[in-house]
């Protein structure tokens, strides 16, 4: 799955939205602790209250799991 892939899926998981929070990444990776998830994946990324940009949590996801 190409980073644009991952990106488009992201989005239409979210309901369309380039904005995702972190609760609803936490669920697409399958793991409850936000806090891991967010020291595992989304280590330096821009936030905006608790939402991140789906593009750079595409490229997080892609760099920094080793299954996608």
């Amino acid at each position: 799955m190409t980073k644009t892939e991952l990106a488009r899926e992201l989005t239409r998981a979210n309901g369309g939205s380039p904005l995702i929070k972190l609760s609803k990444i936490a669920e697409l990776v399958g793991d409850k602790n936000t806090q891991r998830v967010k020291r595992t994946y989304l280590e330096g990324l821009e936030v905006i209250g608790n939402r991140y940009f789906v593009p750079e949590v595409a490229e997080a996801l892609k760099r920094n799991a080793k299954i996608l």
